[in-house]
């Protein structure tokens, strides 16, 4: 009985994180099999009411005959639950759905009879603080281990059949595994991972989430031993003993059952911070990292797929057109498209923005819209030497990068001939030292682009110092021989990153 419901959140319950073939469904045939973590697993989903609602978990169901009747008579909860699973599988599997299904129903029953067998046989309570000492005495017994197990499990749901709330479940688990070696951890473990599977033990566990982006670092968090970073205190008592029986051991289940949630989440429709486009599209670049845990991807490929659907869903053209359409200019608008695409997930959605790029960069009147803005010359240098720089860094293929910032090379490059620029500082400005600051400034605030363009300012520069009044000018207004010195010291500042020397002169 063990498969996934057909679901993307089912698909999740069972597969997240949890890329181990050892892990993934299998098709039950004999009863004992229904004890494997698959099948568990699948109960823990198609079951999920009715578990909440008594408030136990599958390996609970499976050891207890009381509550496995419950369940026989909970409608038609069980019937309903084994012809999905059957239906699935047997698609799966390319066999007949009828068949499958009434090998399972088959295998429930006798399941069943088994537990009815099982029910009969005397069982020893625990008390609270006996856990160490009643395993010993059940692992002592002449009986197989397979035996041993089932009496172990027997054991540990009489002892909480009593809880009223999921909360004193864990609490109680949580101290079990508290006050047990190493030895006895693993049943602690299948049971604290069943917990976590209900809803609203995350509430009680990590207090109500402010948004799922923090609900999925606290899991993180938990899952890497850090919890709480973010947070001036844990959310519960309960969350940090958590954790310490997480570092103090493997707890397979437990860690298989945060990566679940972790996916679940993930896989969720609600937005992870912000409705706001970029604002989301980091959080999802964010999680990437968030999601690696001392060299273990958290979720498995499942995550990364459920991350890429995420954006997805929000890169829609619709979507992506209304952003930039918010931009003053074309150059903010591509700055935009550019910013997008490098904290865009998944390389579909990469080409999806890359699309949006390229067909403004291919158009025939790019550097004519790039320019038709309100401003001065100086103004349109630094929005095309703003989208030049954007570009570079930006996380394009080299090749892509190359090829569109020597066109924003090119377009900045023909207005400045076809502008004069330099030709009407040479004009406007009279004082040689100023024309020559009016340049230096420009090259500081990042107007010209690296390359021709740059090197054609800084040329200009150099032509300014040699003019034979350039000391004159500049020293203007200074009194004495130790203000020239301050204003050359000043200048020989400003020279120097752009590799300029001043005349051997003055």
């Amino acid at each position: 009985m063990t498969s996934a419901t057909g679901t993307e959140s089912s698909e999740a319950n069972l597969e997240a994180g949890i890329d181990d073939p050892a892990r993934k469904p299998v098709r039950c045939v004999q009863p004992n099999e229904l004890y494997q973590f698959p099948s568990r697993t699948m109960m823990g989903s198609l079951l999920r009411s009715f578990l909440d609602q008594v408030i136990i978990t599958p390996s609970e169901l499976l050891h207890s005959m009381r509550y496995q009747i419950r369940l026989d008579q909970a409608g038609n909860l069980l019937k309903d639950a084994v012809e999905k699973a059957g239906t699935i599988q047997a698609r799966q599997a390319g066999e007949s759905v009828p068949v499958r299904v009434r090998e399972l129903h088959d295998l429930v029953t006798n399941f069943m009879l088994n537990s009815r067998n099982d029910d009969k046989l005397p069982l020893k309570p625990l008390r609270e603080g006996q856990f160490n000492e009643r395993m010993g005495e059940i692992n002592a017994e002449p009986i197989s281990e397979e035996a041993k197990h089932v009496k172990i499990y027997r054991t540990l749901t009489e002892y909480l059949s009593g809880v009223r709330t999921w909360a004193e479940k864990l609490e109680k688990i949580v101290a079990m595994g508290e006050e047990t070696d190493d030895r006895y951890l693993d049943f602690v473990d299948v049971l604290v991972g069943e917990i976590l599977q209900c809803e609203v033990v995350m509430d009680n566990l990590l207090g109500r989430r402010i948004s799922l982006e923090t609900r999925l670092e606290d899991l993180i968090e938990i899952y890497s031993g850090t919890y709480p970073t973010r947070r001036p205190t844990a959310a519960s008592t309960i969350a940090p003993r958590l954790q310490t029986l997480l570092l103090r051991h493997r707890m397979t289940e437990t860690r298989a059952a945060l990566e679940t949630i972790v996916v679940q989440l993930l896989g969720g429709r609600d937005p992870l911070c912000s409705p706001e486009l970029l604002t989301e599209l980091k959080a999802a670049h964010a999680m990437i990292g968030k999601l690696r845990a001392k060299g273990h991807q958290i979720g498995g490929k499942r995550a990364m797929e459920y991350l890429e659907r995420r954006v997805s869903r929000l890169l829609t053209s619709e979507s992506v057109t209304d952003y930039v359409r918010g931009s003053l200019t074309l150059s903010d608008r591509m700055q935009s498209l550019v910013e997008i695409h490098n904290f865009t997930v998944g390389d579909a959605n990469k080409k999806t923005i890359e699309e949006f790029i390229s067909r403004y960069f291919t158009s025939d009147d790019f550097g004519r819209r790039l320019l038709t803005v309100e401003g001065s010359p100086e103004h349109k240098f630094k929005l095309l030497a703003q989208l030049y720089r954007s570009i570079l860094r930006s996380n394009l293929s080299a090749e892509t990068r190359e090829n569109y910032c020597k066109i924003v090379a090119g377009i900045q490059n023909q207005f400045l001939v076809e502008s004069n620029f330099f030709a009407t500082i040479e004009k406007k400005v009279t004082n040689t030292a100023k024309k020559m600051s009016t340049v230096l400034a420009l090259c500081h605030e990042g107007a010209f682009i690296p390359g021709a363009n740059l090197d054609l300012a800084k040329s200009v520069i150099r032509h300014y110092l040699s003019r034979p009044d350039f000391y004159e000018r500049l020293y203007e207004g200074a009194s004495n021989a130790q203000q020239r010195d301050e204003q050359k010291a000043k200048l020989l500042k400003l020279l120097a990153p752009l590799a300029i020397t001043l005349p051997n002169r003055g």
